[in-house]
């Protein structure tokens, strides 16, 4: 007999829930690399060897889960004839599964679905932030191209070598913090500034406000932004409280620039902290950031707002660096 229990049990006195590599409430996962392992030894490929028997093992484990359905349906009093009717097929094949940690995000190769043997394995992506649309299209297309080759190199059995990994992070991040600094698009999160009477609230409480500061402040030294709608591009700034953004003025060497930006402030009441602000792609592409912004440009999480994709994917090879105050970056040490 099996050692199964009938599924229509519904109460158990006690239990002991294992850790699972992964987890599905509506469907049965399960790996058979230990029975690989324990035939072939742990230092094996893909081979039709080891896809062979992991095949078999496949079978062995879907059949026992019709048995168990068929004894789920007699349980329920369905006739004899009928009890295979309550049917589930296996899905996929993964030869290669890489979790995250992050619930439902994962990649891996598709060799079979639905007992259709793919001629090349196929990669599956799962999850939002591992194909986010909020970054560059550039940057997910990096990072598809890295689990492509994870999976590429576990699949050939190969040793993955993390410092190669790093540091292609690591000069990725490098390349964002010059484009920022040079005022470029590329990497910064896009924004536009539309006619104030297009916006619900005040013309001043709206994104149009951004409009009116560089006017007001940065267009005598860095020209005009072009009259609304106009496409802007979105940075991060390191003034988080008001004494912060005055303690900015008193730096600032062009102190009629400073001046301006003291009386918009002042006359706006939009003392206290500045976060971010919407500045002029069209402008930037001639002038370029404005100096005095550089300094107190938030570049690393900047960084890292374009580059958790890749953390999600260091950490599947074991590589945990992420933390809320972004004391780490790859560029820090590679």
């Amino acid at each position: 007999g099996s050692t199964n229990v009938p599924a229509s049990l519904a109460f158990f006195p006690d239990s002991v829930r294992r850790a699972a590599l992964t987890s599905d409430t509506d469907s049965t996962i399960f790996t058979v690399q230990d029975w690989i392992f324990w035939y072939y030894g742990k230092d094996v490929g893909f081979d039709e060897h080891t896809c062979g028997l992991a095949a078999t093992m496949i079978f062995v484990a879907a059949e026992s889960i019709t048995h168990i359905l068929a004894r789920m349906s007699a349980n329920f009093g369905i006739e004899t004839e009928r009890i295979h009717q309550v049917a589930m097929k296996n899905e996929y094949y993964f030869p290669v599964f890489a979790p995250t940690n992050v619930g439902k995000h994962y990649f891996a190769s598709i060799m079979t679905q639905e007992g259709n043997i793919y001629s090349e394995p196929d990669i599956e992506i799962k999850g939002v932030h591992l194909k986010s649309s909020n970054v560059p299209k550039k940057i997910v297309k990096q990072a598809e191209e890295m689990m492509e080759r994870i999976i590429a190199q576990t699949l050939r059995n190969e040793k993955i070598k993390l410092l190669d990994y790093l540091k292609e992070v690591a000069d990725t991040e490098r390349a964002i913090m010059s484009s920022i600094i040079a005022g470029e698009s590329t990497y910064m999160r896009g924004g536009q500034i539309n006619q104030p009477e297009s916006y619900k609230k005040d013309a001043m409480q709206s994104p149009w406000s951004n409009y009116d500061m560089w006017q007001k402040v940065f267009a005598p030294k860095y020209g005009d932004a072009p009259p609304p709608p106009y496409a802007a591009v979105r940075v991060s700034l390191n003034l988080s409280s008001g004494s912060e953004v005055r303690r900015w003025l008193e730096r600032i060497e062009d102190r009629e620039l400073a001046k301006r930006m003291q009386d918009w402030i002042t006359v706006n009441n939009k003392a206290g902290a500045i976060t971010s602000i919407l500045l002029p792609a069209p402008t930037l592409q001639v002038s370029g950031m404005p100096k005095e912004l550089i300094e107190i440009l938030d570049l690393r999480r900047s960084v890292i707002n374009i580059t958790k994709i890749f953390y999600l994917v260091l950490e599947v090879l074991g590589y945990y660096a992420t933390n809320d105050a972004i004391t780490h970056l790859c560029s820090d040490y590679y």
